[in-house]
């Protein structure tokens, strides 16, 4: 064999392995690749975290020590990504209408009548009560409720300007009071109509309890063109208590509410001028039984103009599940969802209650609340798919929940920010408690990761350092930790403390890792590291 052959041929033994090399290179990364797309898409679709760009870790208990907010406040977001919350304020000698406004990071906004707090007694020396809030078009602030009149409670609608300051061109002072009935009267829930007018809805005794709806024009007084007078009063089911819980206003002006009718969900519609829409069930109203004892808390509408409403079910003893409804535009149960339109889902104890419901833009239906845990209770969300079944892909078994610490909360109010993001609000024993959650794949970016409340990482991504927090479930017991990589390969492991435990990262490089925590509960939490 000649010299030049056998250069020829090393040459392309050499450029051979060079290809292997690069083949291997490329096969390696294609492999890597692949799993890692299977794991972000995963992994990016089901965590759903507290967002820790919101107050730091996602969560706010309102730093001002006066208010005491009832169970069902509620909240609003305004065009500029304020959160606007609801509630009563104990003073030394009355009880008053309260709102908070909180900052896009959680924080209270001073610019909100000085303080972030706007506090307005009705009657002195009474007992008055906030239930309800929404935003108009121009900014303003309409909050409803009730006011004690001396021997019962009359309806209240106040509405302030957007730097909390009361509105004397609504009523000439801002305040409208309302006595429907001789006995007791309470707004919980109002609508905008696109007109401007106010659409305020409760409940009267006469002698029992009735649904009653009242229109306001825009300037306060009541709209004669309403049911003649302004005020429309529906008893469902004689001699029954009926409870409003909410009320919607749809695209055609018809205006739809929602509660309970002697322990049953009930839902009624009515056209424009007050009288009952015929179209919806013949006769306007569906009360619908759904096994057990119901209450029906809140409702919304879909993009396709069915129906949800949620609450809870009770077999009569300690048992209460999630409770949702679907009916058709018609007022029919849509057979489509669930089985028979009827959804009752326990969560994880004996008693989950339902109390709020929002509709994402994909479809699916979230319905706040809380679950019961013996001790104390939780906010607990859950989601669905469009057809009623469990969403596994929300926080990967379905729903999320949140503790604010040692003591009973509850989520009253779910809403959607325009970036996907998800707010909850409600109140932890005397005071108000909001939780933001955000999902990486609309975000951009995991701050937090929590699953189940039992371990808290942060920042993530992160590029130096990440810490790990334990909360209530895990502090009592001593987890170990371990990162991997995405090929199970350990980069590191150890103890984790009981508080916090801050992790180096500056050896690893940038890439997409596993975090396994290991305890009373197993976790998993995907890392990034930039």
């Amino acid at each position: 064999m000649s010299k030049q052959t056998i250069i020829l041929l090393l040459k392309k033994i050499k450029l051979d392995v060079h290809q292997m090399k690069i083949k291997t290179k490329l096969i390696s990364f294609l492999i890597l690749f692949f799993y890692a797309t299977i794991y972000i898409n995963s992994s990016y679709a089901q965590n759903w975290s507290l967002d820790a760009t919101f107050n730091g870790n996602g969560k706010v208990i309102t730093p001002l020590l006066t208010p005491r907010f009832q169970g069902d406040n509620a909240a609003a977001i305004q065009t500029d990504g304020k959160l606007l919350v609801t509630g009563i304020i104990a003073g030394l000698s009355s009880v008053d209408f309260a709102v908070v406004r909180l900052n896009t990071n959680g924080s209270v906004d001073s610019t909100f009548d000085d303080d972030g707090l706007v506090s307005t007694d009705i009657d002195s020396n009474s007992y008055d009560g906030s239930n309800a809030i929404a935003i108009q078009t121009d900014g303003k602030i309409v909050v409803v409720g009730y006011r004690l009149n001396g021997s019962g409670y009359d309806f209240v609608v106040v509405r302030y300007h957007s730097n909390g300051s009361l509105d004397s061109s609504f009523g000439g002072v801002g305040i409208v009071t309302t006595d429907v009935g001789s006995f007791d009267d309470e707004g919980v829930s109002v609508a905008l109509q696109s007109d401007g007018k106010i659409v305020v809805a409760g409940s009267t005794v006469v002698p029992d309890y009735d649904f009653v709806v009242v229109r306001y024009n825009t300037d306060g007084s009541l709209d004669s063109s309403f049911d003649a007078d302004g005020i429309l009063t529906s008893d469902l089911n004689s001699g029954s208590d009926d409870f409003v819980a909410n009320v919607l206003v749809q695209l055609d002006g018809k205006i739809l509410l929602a509660g309970t009718s002697g322990g049953d969900f009930a839902v009624v519609r009515y056209n424009s001028n007050g009288s009952l829409d015929l179209s919806f069930s013949t006769d306007g109203k569906v009360i619908t039984d759904l096994g057990g004892d119901e209450y029906g808390r809140n409702m919304a509408i879909q993009g396709d103009g069915k129906i949800v409403v949620v609450g809870s079910t009770s077999d009569g003893s300690t048992n209460i599940d999630f409770a949702l409804a679907r009916y058709n535009s018609n007022g029919t149960l849509d057979n489509s969802f669930d089985g028979d339109g009827i959804l009752i889902r326990g969560l994880t104890s004996a008693r989950d209650e339902a109390f709020a419901v929002a509709i994402q833009s994909d479809g699916k239906i979230l319905a706040g609340g809380l679950l019961d845990k013996g001790t104390d209770t939780d906010f607990a969300i859950a989601r669905y798919n469009s057809d009623g079944s469990t969403d596994s892909s929300f926080n990967s078994v379905g729903r999320i929940l949140t503790d604010f610490g040692f003591s009973d909360d509850y989520c009253s109010m779910l809403l959607l920010q325009s970036d996907g993001k998800i707010v909850a609000a409600g109140y932890q024993v005397a005071t108000i408690a909001v939780a933001r959650y955000t999902n990486e794949i609309l975000s951009g970016l995991a701050s937090t990761n929590i699953i189940d409340k039992s371990i808290v990482v942060y920042p993530n991504p992160a590029k130096e350092f990440i810490s790990i927090s334990l909360t209530d479930i895990e502090q009592s017991i001593n987890a170990d930790y371990t990162i991997t990589d995405l090929s199970g390969r350990v980069i590191m492991k150890g103890k984790l403390k009981a508080t916090n435990t801050r992790i180096d990262l500056n050896g690893l490089l940038p890439g997409l890792y596993l975090l396994q925590v290991e305890g009373q509960l197993q976790e998993v939490v995907k890392i990034i590291k930039q």
